[in-house]
């Protein structure tokens, strides 16, 4: 859950990028504040997250489980009324057993049964849960990224400059923001916020700010790379 003290910063996006209806969270909340004036901000925290209603998300996996414990519920009772013994073997076991008895005469409402149990099972790993993303920026001491994938410390003496990239992707260009790393070995690009990929005008207030707060005045590379069109 977000924090009341954030600020839910407000950006225009197209319509075709419904599918993409993120919402971007700042601690503190800078709006207001010019990127310059970021520079003395001490810590910020930028949160992107799946506008979809948590509550929903809530009352959908309620109503599938329940569903799901229904299906079972049937199927077993159907079994034992055939005379099928269903413990301690699982249902698909049994469901098995059912068959090599009446091959010749399966029993199709039995059948159904199965059918619903497993499409109820597959319909709850398919559904969507709230998306949240982040990236913690600390002046003077590094970035704390946090993904899907886990979470990352970048320090600050190891960041070059955080660039905006623009790819091609098909026929398509998509905006991903990144961290630009030298560790002494190789230099390397590190994604921010990369199983979302928030749409270009959130990702600009990240990078104005994120890159102000970081590097204050130093000169970089650029506002936009182009790329070849891979994520």
């Amino acid at each position: 859950m977000i924090s009341s003290k954030a600020t839910q910063v407000k950006v225009q996006i197209p319509v075709k990028s419904s599918y993409k209806n993120y919402d971007l969270f700042v601690i503190p909340p800078i709006e207001g504040l010019t990127p310059a004036e970021s520079q003395a901000t001490e810590v910020i925290k930028f949160t992107v997250q799946s506008a979809k209603s948590a509550t929903r998300c809530i009352l959908l996996w309620f109503f599938r489980i329940t569903s799901l414990v229904a299906c079972i519920t049937l199927t077993g009772s159907y079994a034992l009324y055939k005379g099928v013994e269903v413990s301690p073997l699982p249902y698909t076991l049994t469901w098995l057993s059912l068959q090599v008895e009446q091959t010749a005469r399966p029993d199709v409402t039995f059948l159904l049964l199965i059918g619903a149990s497993l499409y109820t099972l597959v319909s709850l790993v398919r559904i969507p849960v709230q998306s949240v993303e982040s990236i913690l920026v600390m002046r003077d001491i590094g970035v704390q990224l946090f993904s899907h994938s886990g979470t990352k410390f970048i320090p600050s003496r190891t960041i070059l400059d955080v660039l905006l990239m623009e790819s091609f992707q098909g026929f398509g260009v998509i905006y991903t923001l990144c961290v630009l790393v030298d560790d002494g070995k190789s230099a390397k690009l590190e994604v921010v916020f990369p199983s979302m990929l928030p749409r270009l005008p959130q990702l600009e207030v990240v990078w104005k700010h994120t890159r102000k707060c970081l590097l204050g005045d130093r000169p970089g590379f650029g506002r936009k790379l182009k790329t070849d069109g891979h994520k």
